[in-house]
């Protein structure tokens, strides 16, 4: 009986845990999107993988690349939703002198959010990863739905041959009960 009552208050636990995550659906990409773009999911880590944005300068003097993104999501009764954190993974061969820029904002539709801004100059060769944290989370309604946006881009101004990708952009995702709001 007492592994019977065990059993069924660790499924009441499982119950519980499934019901608390936010829930997303299907992402809708655009801009410079490869069609292959795929969103992820760890508990609340979400990875957006970018295979081919990639800005590449020649001869030339500008190279822009962008991706948007929206994801439709609700969250769980009595919680709220906010972006915490944005990291960006990139790699980067930029010849003398060249500039580049590479940025993401993460928000909810209709409100500002966590932006990752970040420059580079040449001559520089690397593969690194950037992180933003919020300082002040934009939350979401109350057990509501809503739109998850990111806007991502890379920029490159020079005039020696280079190349900028970003392969990556992750997301991580607060939620918070709804009696905090209140209580602000």
């Amino acid at each position: 009986m007492k592994s019977l009552t065990i059993t069924c208050f660790l499924a009441l636990l499982s119950f519980a845990a499934q019901a608390q995550e936010v829930v997303l659906e299907s992402p809708v990409f655009a801009a410079d999107c490869a069609a292959d773009s795929t969103l992820t999911r760890s508990g609340q880590s979400l990875k957006v993988l970018l295979p081919t944005i990639v800005a590449q300068l020649d001869s030339g003097t500008i190279s822009r690349k962008r991706c948007t993104m929206a994801v439709p999501f609700v969250a769980p009764p009595g919680l709220q939703v906010g972006v915490e954190t944005v990291s960006v993974e990139a790699t980067s061969s930029l010849g003398r002198g060249t500039r580049a820029t590479l940025s993401a904002e993460a928000f909810l539709a209709s409100g500002k959010g966590v932006v990752l801004k970040k420059s580079l100059r040449g001559p520089r060769t690397l593969s690194a990863q950037y992180n933003a944290n919020a300082s002040a989370i934009q939350w979401s309604r109350c057990g509501g739905a809503g739109i998850l946006r990111l806007n991502s881009s890379i920029v490159l101004q020079g005039k020696r041959p280079s190349t900028l990708s970003m392969s990556e952009v992750g997301l991580v995702l607060k939620t918070r009960p709804c009696q905090m709001a209140r209580a602000r």
